[in-house]
């Protein structure tokens, strides 16, 4: 029992050294500017974003994220907070070879409609591939994991306090170090929109002690 307190005491603390390193960038040059608040108390990210779309092979959007080498799990809890009715707007956490706008990426993501969708541009300026599943009013997952092991990245979907109901897994040549982070897309250049991020975690998981405690 000891040694697990031990474990859990670091590991909140690890995340809070991580958690303070995030900064803000609007991917593509959205005309209208992302921002974002870090709740260090509560371990929580409030982001507001722009941008017309990640999509094809141009993204605009709001992305908060710090620079990752080797393997790793980040993983969060999510939710809209402004009114915004346009289905295709979503928020998310995402793998991203650089900051540029035809980046390579794989991400999984929350729309405007609770559609939910595990998305990747698999290289640099490629087309991207998307699987969706559509979600039950009362079982929309609000906890999102992702997991990178090598090439491969692995998704956990799940509601809180419940066991993921749904995975999958991509293989995708990435580089090292990479960008991962939370985003906002309004899916309208005249607009932002508000989400909130909470129980935000990103763990080195080279570090099989600390891998553990995320499962």
């Amino acid at each position: 029992m000891l040694i697990v307190l031990v474990l859990i005491t670091l590991t909140s603390a690890n995340a809070q050294e991580l958690n303070s390193k995030f900064s803000g960038n609007d991917i593509g040059n959205p005309r209208l500017k992302g921002n974002f608040h870090f709740d260090q108390k509560n371990n929580s990210f409030l982001i507001e974003g722009p941008g017309n779309n990640i999509w094809l092979k141009r993204d605009t959007f709001y992305f908060v994220s710090q620079k990752v080498s080797g393997n790793f799990i980040f993983s969060a809890n999510l939710k809209f907070l402004s009114k915004n009715s346009d289905p295709q707007r979503r928020i998310g956490i995402m793998i991203r070879n650089s900051l540029e706008n035809n980046s390579g990426f794989s991400e999984i993501a929350l729309y405007g409609d609770n559609i939910t969708a595990r998305q990747a541009r698999l290289s640099d300026g490629g087309n991207i591939s998307t699987m969706k599943r559509k979600c039950v009013m009362n079982l929309i997952p609000d906890f999102f994991k992702m997991e990178r092991k090598s090439d491969t990245i692995y998704y956990y979907l799940r509601k809180e306090g419940e066991i993921p109901k749904s995975y999958s897994y991509r293989i995708i040549k990435f580089g090292d170090p990479v960008y991962v982070g939370m985003f906002v897309n309004s899916h309208n250049k005249e607009v932002t929109d508000k989400a909130l991020f909470w129980n935000v975690h990103l763990i080195k998981s080279d570090n099989l002690e600390k891998k553990i405690l995320l499962k």
